[in-house]
């Protein structure tokens, strides 16, 4: 740095102003050494995570971090095969332990008319329907003869490949067409089900899938049958374990969960018949080959899908060994030929009344957690899902911590408990429907919970 002296006033004047200059750059100095010196000795600084933003003593905003709990997911299903898991004493719906269903109480009336000796006529009009082999519809007749489709005595070939074997080959009317099923025997014990509609000159596929539109196959052997009308009918494969569908125009809903194990006691020959038309159909089936006797029903609740079924097979008279039903579309009275043990036959007509509904109806879980000593912590539960249907029927979902205090829910919403708890409740609720032939059918409840380690 250089200065310029002019005189002697310049010289002092230069000179302080580099005193000035070095006393400046001499606190700068004790500044810094200073920060230096915070930096080095100042406290570690604390990270806590919790979720949002809190408001400190002054106006400033800091977010901070906490760890919360970790939370583990515990997952119950109840199919209602036992009553295990539930409160008896509380549940005031029907349980039908074969369907495995909850429902309100079936009501039919039977009247005995005597001997089909001194009915003779209606028996044999049973009987007549009794044929998976050959239908006729409007004088026009579908057949099987050695394991071949003859249609008016001509032969059909159906639009499979020729290196397709089918076993099981059957027939079913469906008011003005007919449904031809079939089982093609695949590798490694597994059968697929497969059906066509045939109108008397071209054949439509029937798509029997199942989730992602995916062809279900079977570890059984069964067979294949269809009731209804060509807009609307029902399809059943009856082997040891039973698949379902219900088709309406071109859209096909599965409804394998009300043909499962124990319905189809160890497979049947099944035959579909119906009353009512639209929303209003009611369907049965029974055995068409005798043995074991099956009585089921299917009903929609006022929908065009169906929302419920029953196995109504121990309603059937005592000492029943085969039982044959024929109905009129119109009405919802059967005819039904009874076989007993001695090979009598008897006929009957049975009036179905519906449903009987109380005001209202519930079913109630024991504590889902009774059985684990473990006891866990559970902070928060949701009632995840629920299969079968009640349309048009009001219901309420409900969680408990002690059986008594209930919170309403919603299905998948979930319940966040202020304290952890060790003990759980649900329950459903319903209430009487508008008409006699409603029904709710609840067929599985899921409960997933989470808890702590």
């Amino acid at each position: 740095m250089f200065f310029v002296f002019n005189g002697p006033m310049n010289k002092r004047k230069a000179y302080r102003l580099a005193s000035n200059y070095w006393l400046l750059i001499t606190i700068l100095l004790i500044i810094l050494l200073g920060c230096c010196l915070w930096l080095i000795l100042r406290p570690p600084a604390v990270n806590l995570t919790i979720k949002g933003t809190i408001q400190e003593n002054t106006s400033t905003q800091v977010t901070k971090e906490a760890t919360l709990p970790v939370e583990y997911f515990s997952s119950f299903s109840d199919s209602f095969s036992g009553t295990a898991r539930l409160d008896q004493n509380r549940t005031t719906l029907v349980r039908d332990s074969s369907a495995m269903v909850f429902t309100f109480q079936p009501n039919f009336s039977w009247q005995e008319l005597g001997s089909c000796l001194k009915a003779p006529d209606q028996c044999r009009l049973i009987d007549s329907q009794l044929n998976s082999k050959q239908a006729c519809l409007g004088g026009q007749c579908l057949a099987i003869k050695d394991d071949q489709l003859f249609y008016q005595r001509q032969r059909l070939t159906l639009p499979i490949s020729s290196e397709i074997k089918l076993i099981n080959l059957s027939i079913s009317a469906l008011a003005d067409r007919w449904l031809v099923g079939g089982v093609q025997e695949l590798p490694e014990q597994q059968y697929q089900p497969l059906a066509w509609l045939f109108d008397g000159h071209n054949f439509t596929t029937v798509n029997l899938t199942g989730a992602a539109n995916q062809p279900i196959k079977s570890k059984y052997l069964g067979h294949l049958a269809a009731g209804g009308r060509a807009e609307s009918f029902l399809v059943l494969y009856s082997a040891y374990d039973g698949l379902a569908w219900q088709v309406n125009g071109s859209e096909t809903h599965n409804l394998s969960r009300f043909f499962g194990i124990r319905v189809n006691a160890g497979g049947f020959q099944p035959k579909i018949i119906y009353s009512g038309q639209g929303q209003d159909t009611t369907w049965y089936v029974f055995n068409q080959a005798g043995q074991p006797a099956r009585w089921l029903k299917f009903w929609q609740n006022g929908t065009v899908w169906i929302e419920g079924g029953l196995d109504l097979s121990n309603s059937l008279p005592t000492g029943s060994q085969e039982a044959y039903f024929l109905t009129d579309p119109a009405n919802k009275k059967l005819q039904v030929k009874v076989i007993d043990s001695q090979g009598q036959a008897q006929f009957w007509l049975v009036d179905d009344l519906g449903f009987i509904a109380p005001e209202s109806g519930q079913v109630v879980s024991n504590d889902l957690i009774f059985y684990n000593r473990a006891k866990p912590q559970i902070t928060g539960a949701t009632i995840a899902n629920a299969l079968g249907g009640w349309f048009g029927i009001k219901q309420q979902w409900s969680l408990s911590l002690d059986g008594q205090q209930w919170q309403n829910v919603d299905l998948g919403q979930r319940l966040d408990f202020t304290q952890p708890t060790e003990q759980l409740w649900w329950r459903w609720q319903v209430e009487s429907a508008s008409n006699q032939w409603s029904s709710p059918c609840l067929k599985m409840v899921t409960i997933n919970y989470y808890r702590l380690e």
